[in-house]
């Protein structure tokens, strides 16, 4: 299973400083996660309904039109049943960033 998280700079200035996290459920073992060169392993912690993850830098240069990619990725836990799971990631971006967009959706 793989969680990915694409974060675009579709706004006029650059971002200096951003964090991206994310809260997977806790149907993933052997977890590995990826994230692009100007960020740091993410921090991370249990926490109730899953596995907090999250990555953040400063003295970014994040332009306009650039796209990063964040990504979890681990094997499933047999269950047995039939499970639905939802994710929801955050992004938060430096000032002067007017407005930050926020999508989420079922695996």
């Amino acid at each position: 299973m793989v969680y990915t998280v694409i974060v675009t700079n579709t706004g006029a200035a650059t971002v200096t400083a951003l964090a991206v996290a994310d809260t997977v459920p806790p149907l993933l073992t052997g977890v590995t996660t990826a994230a692009p060169a100007p960020f740091g392993p993410p921090a991370s912690a249990a926490v109730p309904g899953g596995a907090w993850y999250e990555w953040s830098a400063g003295a970014l240069s994040f332009g306009p039109g650039a796209t990063w990619t964040f990504t979890i990725s681990g094997a499933a836990v047999p269950t047995g049943v039939s499970l639905t799971a939802s994710v929801t990631a955050t992004v938060r971006a430096s000032a002067p960033c007017a407005a930050t967009l926020l999508l989420a959706g079922p695996l």
